[in-house]
């Protein structure tokens, strides 16, 4: 990809490039912030634009991205890709609005004491939504 300059410095696509570099480097640079999530307070960690939480043994991988579909589809999210197994999954969805950019991410995994959740509001992260979605998901699965 070039970059055109002109005689009075950066075009304007060099200037949108630039600003939403700048965006995510900041989106990483926050202190990671934990809160207690749905019901049964579960611990919850949003880091640069991932909310991660460990689930107890009771919620096993299919179970997670089938309560996370729910919740998505609920919220007029449109589901793009599911691939799963009993170890690990992940779920792309897309945002209801006409943007192409705005997708959320979950992926689940097998961990020791259970499952590792996490979600990612693409392409900048968005902790509100994000801690939404996981409350959902968690009440869907009884948490």
């Amino acid at each position: 990809m070039s970059i055109a300059f002109t005689h009075g410095g950066f075009t304007h696509g060099a200037r949108v490039l630039v600003v939403c570099g700048a965006m995510v480097a900041l989106a990483g640079c926050q202190e990671p912030r934990t809160a207690s999530q749905g019901a049964s307070g579960v611990s919850a960690t949003y880091s640069g634009r991932a909310l991660s939480s460990d689930l107890p043994m009771v919620a096993r991988v299919p179970a997670i991205l089938s309560a996370a579909e729910t919740a998505l589809r609920r919220r007029g999210w449109s589901v793009e890709r599911r691939d799963e197994t009993e170890d690990r999954g992940t779920l792309i969805a897309r945002a209801p609005r006409s943007s192409d950019l705005e997708k959320m991410r979950v992926e689940a995994r097998v961990i020791g004491s259970g499952a590792k959740v996490t979600l990612v509001c693409e392409p900048f992260g968005d902790e509100v939504v994000s801690r939404a979605v996981l409350d959902e998901v968690l009440r869907n699965l009884g948490m």
